[in-house]
């Protein structure tokens, strides 16, 4: 599956669109989204419930990675997956994994759970607070090829840290969610 580019109106929320295009009701059944989080400007989490008016009904995740085109007509893009395809992106919100219901699909399950071990993972981390000392389990290779394994924090705001010999340092997000760290 590839991208969908569209036109997003100003002032339509990312859940009001996705709203508009995914629920749906005919033929005896219906698919509407449940809830939406946005995480980083750049995936949108669901939790979509599909059923029939006879019964049956489920709520299931799916994720829109985003993509935006201020200067365009056709200003907002999205590839949209269901948990059941296995998506890479585990940073759905505690909110919405509380949604769905049970389910036995194999990459669901496992998606799910690696879900549950970022939320897990990220209880454990202390907020970062200006001065805090901390230690990766693995040294951090820069592009000036320093290795740097223990960082004060400068700035926490803006990703700013000292490391040992006193160089400044901004380290990503992505590092400080995906790589082992503790507070010494």
């Amino acid at each position: 599956m590839g991208w969908m580019v569209t036109h997003k109106p100003r002032g339509v929320t990312v859940k009001e669109f996705f709203e508009e295009r995914f629920n749906y009701d005919e033929n005896g059944r219906y698919f509407r989204v449940v809830d939406c989080a946005v995480v980083n400007l750049r995936t949108a989490y669901l939790a979509c419930e599909f059923g029939y008016h006879d019964g049956e009904k489920g709520i299931y995740g799916v994720v829109c990675l985003l993509s935006y085109y201020p200067n365009d007509y056709h200003n907002f893009g999205y590839k949209d997956m269901d948990e059941t395809m296995g998506p890479f992106m585990y940073e759905c919100p505690e909110r919405i994994l509380r949604l769905l219901t049970p389910t036995d699909n194999e990459y669901a399950l496992r998606w799910r759970e690696k879900c549950w071990e970022r939320l897990r993972s990220r209880q454990n981390k202390p907020k970062l607070k200006k001065g805090l000392l901390i230690e990766f389990a693995q040294p951090i290779t820069f592009t000036n090829g320093a290795e740097e394994k223990v960082f004060r924090v400068v700035n926490p705001r803006r990703l700013l840290f000292e490391g040992s010999h006193g160089r400044l340092y901004k380290l990503s997000r992505n590092t400080l969610r995906n790589m082992e760290w503790v507070a010494v």
